[in-house]
């Protein structure tokens, strides 16, 4: 699936503001969380306290959005986890956030969710001042028009049934979008010479020097 969730180098002050809003309330929740539930011995399930449960249905319900603002910071909140020799099994990469409710069940420490969270907040809060001045960044806009109209190719192939993220992902549609591109930046070059009256000028100081 392709997240809508743009990479943190590609945002504006506002939505960079917003995803670490998200990013404190999921980790306040988080904290709630854990803080009420226990885990004992022999039983195959976390025992819940009342406040727990209201917190595990909030973060059910952000937790897709978190960990797309997560992933677009460009961290995997993946870790390796080798089952014990005693129990025998395979290596498995394990999400912590997918799995975030089944961490227990691996005994993987809950502190490696929160250390992904703070390491995304931190990029976010870095990244602030470059955020803010993108929004004045004319060339920025005209990446984000060019990428807008390079997708369509691949947009249309998904309704069309076409696995898109596949498409996007492949050398040929990767050529295809960088054709559209280059097609659509030249076309807009033409255009403004044209309407500027600029296109007789730009053509005779071709000519001269070929």
């Amino acid at each position: 699936m392709v997240s809508s969730v743009r990479f943190y180098t590609r945002i504006f002050l506002p939505e960079n503001n917003r995803r670490i809003a998200a990013l404190v309330d999921f980790r306040t929740t988080l904290l709630t969380y854990f803080s009420k539930t226990r885990y004992e011995f022999m039983v195959d399930h976390p025992i819940e306290m009342p406040d727990a449960v209201v917190a595990r249905a909030s973060l059910n319900r952000k937790l897709d959005h978190i960990h797309h603002v997560i992933r677009a910071t460009g961290l995997h909140p993946v870790i390796t986890w080798t089952p014990p020799p005693a129990v025998g099994g395979y290596v498995q990469q394990i999400d912590l956030y997918l799995n975030l409710f089944q961490l227990f069940r691996y005994q993987i420490s809950n502190a490696f969710v929160f250390d992904f969270i703070e390491r995304a907040i931190g990029i976010y809060e870095a990244n602030r001042r470059a955020a803010f001045w993108r929004m004045f960044n004319p060339l920025y806009y005209l990446r984000w028009a060019l990428e807008l109209v390079g997708g369509i190719p691949a947009a249309l192939l998904g309704m069309l049934g076409f696995d898109r993220s596949r498409v996007e992902g492949s050398i040929a549609g990767k050529v295809l979008r960088g054709i559209v591109e280059v097609v659509t930046l030249i076309a807009g070059v033409l255009t403004i010479l044209a309407l500027l009256d600029w296109m007789e000028p730009v053509k005779a100081f071709i000519a001269a020097r070929l």
